[in-house]
């Protein structure tokens, strides 16, 4: 029999971050992954136990009830509940990361204080609604829309594939976090996010997906129907919200490449990526993902040239 020699230590921290997990998810999830995955049903007693446990904050600060162990732990605690239940281990992930990080990531500090320390605790469940019938992968397409109205924003349009979608919409104290379009003619830059609390009339679940497995995490579409939500529930601080910032991310860098003249020369030299975003911001253009690979088939530069740019950027 094959013996790896090979060893990872990982740290005292997160070996046993990792045993008290395991333990858990093997007495506590386990035993009932079948039942809760035959009978479709979202398992919202656990959150409250996953709370107790502290890892439904294990990226944020302590600040707020959180951790601050990082995504290696973060990892790692996923990795041993979905060594239980795949279906409990999709949605801890909906929450803990998809919801919770990026509330930490990117709110003012006073919606870091009212939001996270209850989802945290796992009194609250929290879900993410970005996919569209016509965004997926694609979330720069997106067609929902937010329009100021007063001292409201008025949400409308459809989210499909929405983990948590119903414990997040129904549960008393969930919440959705909704990317919605303020400015369409912004593109990219006018895609916001905004947290939208369970039971906030214009939100409605209107049906969950049938799935072959994984049933026990449900999987939700969310329509938004004249939903207003407070201005002070989009999600930033006053000084990101003054800068118009919006869709960001090293994935949407990535989907800015655009080949010009002076960009491809500034490729050439290999220059700083920070040089190359500098010089496309001040022709006024941008990277198209269609254009970046086109250049790859040609010859002009390489995948890991533009890997090397978006990465470092």
């Amino acid at each position: 029999m094959f013996e790896s020699t090979f060893q990872i230590d990982l740290g005292d921290d997160i070996g046993m971050l990792r045993d008290a997990v395991r333990d858990f998810a093997q007495h506590e999830i386990a035993p009932r992954a079948a039942a809760i995955d035959s009978a479709n049903e979202f398992p919202a007693d656990l959150w409250r136990k996953l709370g107790e446990l502290g890892v439904m904050g294990l990226t944020v600060g302590e600040a707020y009830g959180g951790t601050a162990l990082g995504y290696l732990a973060h990892m790692v605690a996923m990795e041993e509940i979905s060594r239980a239940s795949a279906s409990v281990g999709l949605s801890y992930g909906a929450h803990s990361n998809l919801c919770v990080n990026q509330i930490h990531r990117n709110g003012s500090e006073a919606q870091k204080k009212k939001y996270l320390p209850k989802l945290i605790s796992g009194e609250h469940v929290g879900a993410l609604a970005m996919s569209e019938p016509g965004a997926g992968s694609d979330s720069a397409a997106i067609q929902t829309t937010a329009t100021l109205d007063g001292d409201d924003y008025v949400l409308n349009g459809t989210k499909i594939f929405c983990t948590n979608g119903q414990g997040a919409s129904q549960h008393a104290g969930g919440f959705v976090v909704v990317w919605a379009s303020v400015d369409r003619a912004a593109g990219r830059a006018g895609i916001k996010a905004f947290v939208v609390p369970a039971g906030t009339p214009g939100m409605q679940l209107t049906g969950l997906e049938k799935k072959l497995g994984i049933r026990a995490s449900d999987t939700g579409t969310l329509v938004f129907e004249n939903c207003r939500v407070p201005r002070a529930n989009l999600l930033g601080s006053a000084e990101v919200k003054a800068r118009g910032a919006g869709f960001k991310g090293r994935r949407a860098i990535a989907e800015l490449l655009i080949l010009n003249d002076d960009i491809r020369e500034l490729i050439a030299q290999r220059a700083p990526a920070r040089k190359i975003k500098q010089a496309a911001a001040a022709n006024g253009t941008r990277f198209l993902r269609e254009a970046a690979f086109e250049a790859v088939k040609s010859g002009e530069t390489t995948l890991q040239e533009i890997n090397r740019v978006t990465f470092v950027a």
